[in-house]
């Protein structure tokens, strides 16, 4: 019965959260195993399609194989070869004879280089299986273009079968809440560093009582020096959501968190172990917040295994990551659960075309 009544505490407090002034609190949480296992210290590194999330810029990675093309200009080649002949003809005295016609010593033409990029396009999925029944599912499609990497991607949250409560202790009925929130993100990379925005739309249903929003985020990834990176990122520089059942209600800003990491690789040849650390804070509510510490290392095995800890905020985490064929990517994530109830399991795919 304690135990019961603890659980209780707990889910209200998670829904009063959700139903906080900001709302958009599943925005918050993170996404992805690879993120998950390295305890939140990933904007610096990500290379997947989950950027939209962790780090926009990051986006810029996916930017295809680069190759030298060297190619003849057969057009430029006819036209000296007609010339050729032209001055010969022209060259003719007035008895008819031809005389050898006086031409300058011309170049034959040479191959033009030019540097391509290949197309490339990344699917990425992920899901996290929660107490409580608290589910949440991540899925992103990047791809190269023109003038950059471009992604769309969709965040889903879900809570259900929970029993609510009034401050008496009287049963409410059922609760559920639901959160989707679309991205779409472009990215490009500039020498040693890249840059990068999404933008976000949000739907929420929090026991039937639904709120709309949407917001902007910004991000970049430096690498001053080798084997050294640096990603900085701002989530919600601008957004804000509305209250959909209370009439012409204004609209509220969304909480704008600020993350910082810093990845350091150790040298070649092994280049096997990468210690990433970080934090997060709240900007509109710093004191209350004050700062996340994000802490997590990377260790290949093999060429194609790695394993992975993590520290964020109090709790410990950690997974395994695979590649398979250089194209398609696994890892599974465990960390304890942000409620400090049982533990979540992380699992994510992303598959390179």
């Amino acid at each position: 019965m304690k135990r019961l009544i603890i659980i209780i505490a707990l889910v209200q407090c998670f829904l009063s959260m959700l139903s906080a002034r900001s709302a958009g609190q599943v925005l918050r949480h993170s996404v992805g195993a690879n993120g998950i296992g390295l305890g939140g210290a990933y904007g610096a590194i990500v290379k997947d399609p989950s950027a939209l999330y962790w780090n926009p810029a990051g986006l810029a990675h996916i930017n295809g194989e680069t190759r030298i093309e060297k190619r003849m200009d057969l057009s430029k080649e006819a036209e000296q070869a007609f010339d050729e002949k032209f001055e010969e003809f022209m060259s003719d005295d007035e008895a008819g004879k031809k005389k050898p016609a006086q031409q300058e010593k011309k170049e034959s033409p040479q191959p033009t280089t030019e540097t391509v990029r290949s197309f490339e396009m990344q699917v990425f999925a992920s899901a996290s299986l929660l107490s409580l029944d608290r589910n949440l599912g991540f899925s992103a499609v990047a791809f190269t273009a023109p003038g950059g990497t471009y992604a769309v991607g969709l965040l889903g949250a879900q809570v259900k079968g929970i029993d609510g409560y009034d401050s008496l202790g009287n049963s409410t009925g059922e609760k559920k809440f639901q959160s989707t929130t679309g991205y779409i993100g472009y990215a490009r990379e500039m020498g040693s560093s890249r840059i990068g925005l999404s933008v976000n739309g949000i739907y929420e249903n929090i026991g039937g009582n639904t709120l709309n929003g949407g917001g902007l985020n910004v991000g970049a990834q430096v690498t001053p020096f080798p084997l050294i990176d640096l990603g900085i990122d701002v989530q919600n520089l601008v957004g804000a959501i509305q209250n959909q059942a209370v009439p012409n209600s204004s609209y509220d800003k969304l909480d704008t968190i600020l993350r910082f990491s810093l990845g350091i690789s150790t040298p070649p040849p092994s280049s096997s172990m990468r210690l990433l650390l970080g934090f997060r804070t709240n900007l509109d509510d710093r004191e209350k917040e004050g700062f996340t510490i994000n802490i997590g290392l990377a260790i290949a095995l093999t060429r194609s295994i790695y394993i992975m800890g993590g520290f964020e905020n109090g709790n410990f985490g950690g997974g395994i990551g695979a590649l398979f064929f250089n194209r398609l990517k696994f890892a599974y994530a465990l960390n304890r659960d942000p409620l400090g109830i049982g533990f979540q399991h992380t699992l994510e795919l992303n598959l390179r075309i």
